[in-house]
């Protein structure tokens, strides 16, 4: 897998997370993440089938055993996840016809081993049966939308339990963490594993439940970064177990998601704050109102400081409806249909406006119908518009309004 990075800068604070699908290991060897990167703190995840010191039950964490000679013995729990009505931290999930409950619940919860050395860091282990929340959603006790408040329930459990372990070690031990936060099968193969090897027969489910949980996990990283500063980066690493395809596929679609709006979208910018200009012309030139109304929407979205490409396309798409029922009406041109597609299509017949004009508004329709409709499955290349798209359809609506200032609409 290539590695990607996501940049999170907010307020001037620039902090990265990093995809890559190097192994954790401490042995120097060149797909090592710590030739590259120091690592602080990794968070890794148990099975919920082993107790401390957990010698069976993490890949990643026998591999760290092995390449560095730690036996890493020592455990605290930190945030029990038992289950127990006493329990401030639950997972709403159903326990029903899971024979180990009885003989492992005592073990569920957050662990710290805390390093004796400052060459090698501190390991915080959530050893919880995270699969119950993927049985309970291939069972269909879970929909999509309480699936996602799970998932996002269960990262921010983890990220809670973090903090609270950092906050008292720099305060009551005098700790220092400046390095780099790793974060290895969580979300990953202890939810995806079994779940996916459930349904990997339905291909476009498989993939859409890959894209949600990267989004739902990318969001509460990236809030958690922001609002401390414990770590300057944080890198999530891929062992064995998952799809890599869907992995890769959905981190490149996050990864788009996630990018700065100035560098996404460039000099798209400059062509929406002239578009802005023409549309407030056009406010109080225009007689029609419902051009007007259609004129202002479009100037209070595109006058915004943060651009939004799903707000821009959905919003010229609207503009130019409008435009192009008032250019219906200018030239007393009957329209069977009242959809965009039938007003373009009839202008294009009277032949009253150019086709280079006319395929403009076929190019803004296009965008905007692709920001607005819900597509079921999506097979092509690209899969849906990104801010690359945002510098065409700002051009196509810069020459559009040019043209209703001309023709006085």
């Amino acid at each position: 897998m290539k590695e990607l990075e996501i940049i999170i800068d907010k307020g001037g604070l620039e902090k990265k997370i990093i995809i890559s699908s190097g192994i954790i290991s401490f042995d120097g060897k060149q797909n090592s993440i710590t030739s590259k990167y120091k690592l602080s703190t990794i968070v890794i995840a148990g099975n919920g089938d082993f107790p401390p010191p957990f010698i069976k039950g993490s890949k990643v964490l026998r591999d760290i055993r092995e390449s560095s000679g730690n036996p890493i013995d020592d455990w605290k729990l930190v945030l029990p996840l038992q289950q127990k009505p006493n329990d401030f931290f639950k997972f709403p999930i159903n326990l029903h016809d899971c024979n180990k409950e009885s003989e492992t619940i005592e073990n569920w919860g957050v662990w710290l081993s805390l390093s004796k050395s400052e060459e090698f860091p501190d390991i915080l282990l959530i050893n919880f049966p995270l699969w119950l929340i993927s049985r309970n959603f291939k069972n269909s006790e879970l929909d999509e939308e309480q699936f996602t408040e799970i998932l996002s329930f269960t990262y921010r459990t983890i990220m809670s339990a973090l903090s609270a372990t950092l906050t008292f070690l720099s305060v009551n031990m005098k700790r220092s963490y400046a390095g780099t936060l790793a974060l290895s099968d969580i979300g990953n193969n202890l939810i995806d594993k079994i779940l996916i090897s459930k349904i990997s027969e339905d291909e476009y489910l498989s993939n859409n439940l890959y894209k949600l949980r990267i989004r739902v996990f990318t969001q509460v990283l990236s809030e958690w970064l922001t609002e401390h500063d414990f770590y300057t980066n944080a890198v999530i690493t891929y062992g064995d177990g998952v799809r890599m395809d869907l992995v890769e596929r959905a981190w490149d679609n996050q990864a788009e998601e996630s990018k700065s709006d100035i560098s996404e979208f460039g000099e798209a910018l400059l062509l929406r704050n002239k578009n802005v200009v023409y549309i407030k012309d056009l406010i109080h030139s225009t007689q029609r109102q419902s051009l007007k109304n259609a004129l202002q929407m479009s100037w209070e979205t595109l006058n915004s400081a943060s651009p939004s490409l799903a707000a821009d396309l959905i919003q010229c798409r609207t503009l130019v409806e409008a435009i192009s029922h008032e250019l219906c009406a200018k030239y007393d041109l009957n329209v069977q249909s009242a959809n965009l597609f039938a007003y373009i299509q009839r202008i294009e017949e009277s032949k009253k406006v150019s086709p280079w004009l006319t395929s403009y508004l076929h190019v803004i329709r296009q965008l905007g119908n692709e920001a607005a409709h819900y597509k079921n499955e999506v097979i092509r290349r690209p899969e849906k518009p990104v801010g690359k798209d945002l510098i065409v359809i700002h051009a196509a609506l810069n020459r559009i309004l040019s043209f209703c200032k001309d023709e006085q609409l």
